[in-house]
């Protein structure tokens, strides 16, 4: 994925001669830097390539921070309103355990996503530091390990390099959800931005656990609850509409001041749950979770709590899929062999600009043959006359755009 030059003299105004030039040299060494590892449990697996921003410390010195904003126009390349951040809540929650700092800065939910930025920090900065890897911070001679290496910074700056080995959130009362997230330096320390996309239901208020965890070190953990922010929401179209195969079971429009959010619920053709299922062998035991979209093999697959077993039967009866990753789940044939496209169109017939989407088929993201998929929008772009959905199937062919309002 090519990487896109974030323009952050505009996000951060003029700077001194000197800090310039630092951050110019930062963010061409940033070339190498990496996504962190998602945490998911009982909900559909999304990994999103996100483009990471590492802010030097000196920028703190001119009065700007790395915000949720931030990462949100690095994901989406768009703007949201200026409405948007008044939106946020700040300073949440926080935590320490003697060796790290741990906070949830920022956090936002609009009904569709929740956004969080955790700050994980030295409780000493004289004595540690934090990071993602050891490489982070020094370089790995030929011949030496990443622990030699790291013995011998300790032994002469007097700081202990403390790894971060994951952060992650968990939400306790959705049905599903997926979850990304990537990090950035700011000064001591590590920031982890999480974007979660609920799948099936839009509570009112979403209660959130925050995790860290540091290698070879304990998981701190933070509580905390977020009220859903006004959104306008409304139906665009009846059920059962169908076109070329492709059954349309409903389409629904949230408008929000971070995105406009449009999600699709549709059948394509030649897709059955009982193909799915030929996948579970009759004579195993697997495990589930009543909310839960996949049946599993492992009882703690992805970081998955509270599963109980169930035999061949149960999970036919439940309609649950054969889990991707440990119960042998074939990814192309729960997307219906291949990909079906949508694409959004003005009255016109010009396709409407998106910045992103989320649980598409592509993702496997079904329920017995049913496909979810929610489509970000720039807020308030969308046209004021009728909006059309249109189909592609995985020959290329499109089908005649569906009036959606």
């Amino acid at each position: 994925m090519k990487r896109k030059e974030p323009d952050w003299k505009r996000a951060y105004g003029p700077v001194p001669e000197t800090y310039a030039k630092q951050f110019e040299k930062t963010l061409s060494e940033l070339k190498g830097e990496r996504t962190v590892n998602m945490k998911t449990a009982m909900r559909t697996v999304l990994i999103a390539a996100i483009l990471l921003i590492l802010l030097v410390g000196t920028a703190l010195a001119v009065g700007s921070a790395l915000g949720i904003i931030d990462f949100f126009e690095q994901n989406y390349g768009m703007t949201p309103s200026e409405d948007a951040a008044a939106t946020i809540s700040r300073n949440l929650a926080t935590t320490d355990d003697g060796l790290i700092r741990f906070t949830v800065r920022e956090a936002v939910y609009d009904g569709e996503t929740v956004r969080a930025l955790l700050a994980v920090e030295p409780f000493n900065a004289q004595k540690y530091i934090v990071a993602n890897d050891i490489s982070d911070i020094i370089e790995i001679e030929d011949g030496k390990t990443a622990e030699e290496c790291a013995d011998e910074y300790a032994q002469t700056s007097g700081r202990t390099i403390l790894t971060l080995a994951d952060t992650w959130i968990d939400i306790d009362n959705a049905v599903n959800y997926t979850s990304t997230s990537c990090t950035a330096r700011d000064g001591d320390a590590v920031l982890s931005y999480c974007a979660i996309s609920l799948s099936d239901e839009s509570p009112e208020t979403v209660q959130l656990v925050a995790n860290a965890e540091i290698l070879d070190d304990s998981v701190n953990t933070l509580s905390f609850s977020l009220d859903k922010t006004s959104a306008s929401i409304r139906a665009l179209s009846p059920h059962e509409v169908t076109d070329g195969g492709v059954t349309i079971l409903s389409a629904n429009l949230s408008q929000t001041p971070f995105a406009d959010y449009m999600r699709v619920v549709y059948q394509p053709p030649g897709i059955s749950f009982e193909q799915i299922a030929q996948t579970f062998a009759d004579d195993a035991t697997y495990y589930m979770t009543k909310h839960g979209m996949y049946a599993h093999a492992d009882p703690t697959c992805s970081g998955m709590a509270n599963a109980e077993a169930a035999t061949y039967q149960e999970v036919i009866a439940a309609k649950k899929l054969p889990c991707p990753i440990c119960a042998g789940g074939d990814m192309a044939l729960m997307a219906g062999g291949e990909v079906w496209t949508i694409e959004l169109l003005d009255e016109e017939g010009k396709a409407i600009e998106i910045a992103g989407t989320s649980g598409s088929d592509a993702n496997g993201s079904i329920a017995g043959g049913t496909y979810s998929q929610l489509i970000v929008i720039r807020s308030g772009s969308l046209p004021d006359g009728n909006l059309y959905v249109r189909f592609t199937a995985p020959d290329g062919t499109p089908y005649s755009p569906i009036l959606l309002k």
